[in-house]
């Protein structure tokens, strides 16, 4: 068999059309019927990327003798990652991204700003993919999607960027299951300048379990004037709690004292005045009237 019958053979065998091949490849359809027609003979390094695709060993592809039992083993190989130069590009890549067969892609527009393709797509184990909308395993780009992402507008597992949103996110603005901002973090675990979370620490934050510099709401808060059920502001003159009524407004914030619980509003206006400074009281304001009830 000719390398281009064991293509065409091998890609049969795997389901796939000329097209979905090319896609693949990131080649044209009419140079997969070259190759398989052998009117044309594939790239190195397309041969690389075609062995893995078709989980074959370059080997076989390039011998011209018959499809005999001989090259079943080099196949099998691949497959296994134990022998050839085939089996080895296998390897590289872990199992357990491999679902059943690995494929890559990549795309890269001929349109370029400054230098930088205005798209590119790079799909694969440690691929890289760098414009200005780039998608790869490893991607950097005003618009980034990745695993690993950075970018002005970030998206990814492990995501760096102006406004950012991934597992674990880093930005100025941060939205993640662990977020850390500049400015604000919103996450399971957030903190930032101003922080939501379940956990969020911050210069003002809101969450289960709040702890701030300045102001803190939450059932657990802790901060120079915390507001809360649970509250303790380090030995400040400021403790303040919520209590839920049954008529408007219905959740209401006070103090203890001589025992009674003191409607506080005044009081916390108060509080903000004395401790927070002048610039960051209109943050403060803004998180001593939120409400957790």
């Amino acid at each position: 068999m000719t390398t281009g019958q064991k293509i065409a053979k091998l890609r049969r065998e795997r389901g796939m059309t000329q097209g979905g091949l090319a896609d693949a490849l990131g080649v044209s359809r009419q140079a997969v019927s070259k190759w398989e027609s052998d009117a044309a003979f594939p790239e190195t390094e397309k041969l690389v990327r075609l062995s893995r695709l078709l989980e074959c060993s370059i080997d076989y592809l390039l011998k011209q003798e018959d499809d005999s039992a001989q090259d079943k083993p080099a196949a099998a190989s691949v497959r296994g990652g134990e022998a050839g130069q085939g089996g080895a590009a296998a390897a590289a890549y872990p199992p357990f991204i491999r679902f059943g067969r690995f494929y890559e892609y990549e795309y890269k527009s001929a349109r370029t700003l400054c230098g930088i393709p205005l798209v590119h797509i790079n799909l694969g184990w440690g691929k890289t993919a760098k414009g200005i909308l780039a998608v790869g395993f490893k991607s950097r780009g005003v618009v980034s999607v990745g695993f690993l992402s950075m970018g002005v507008l970030s998206f990814g597992c492990l995501s760096l960027g102006l406004i950012s949103l991934g597992a674990l996110s880093l930005g100025v603005l941060s939205l993640g299951a662990i977020a850390a901002g500049l400015f604000l973090a919103l996450g399971a675990v957030a903190l930032g300048f101003i922080a939501y979370g379940a956990v969020a620490v911050g210069f003002f934050s809101a969450g289960a379990l709040a702890v701030a510099q300045f102001v803190a709401v939450g059932d657990y808060a802790f901060a120079a004037v915390p507001i809360g059920r649970t509250v303790s502001s380090g030995g400040a003159l400021y403790n303040f709690y919520m209590a839920v009524s049954q008529t408007p407004p219905f959740s209401q914030v006070g103090y203890f004292e001589g025992g009674a619980f003191v409607e506080g509003e005044a009081a916390l206006a108060r509080a903000i005045n004395d401790i927070v400074p002048p610039f960051l009281r209109p943050f403060a304001e803004l998180f001593a009237s939120y409400r957790i009830y």
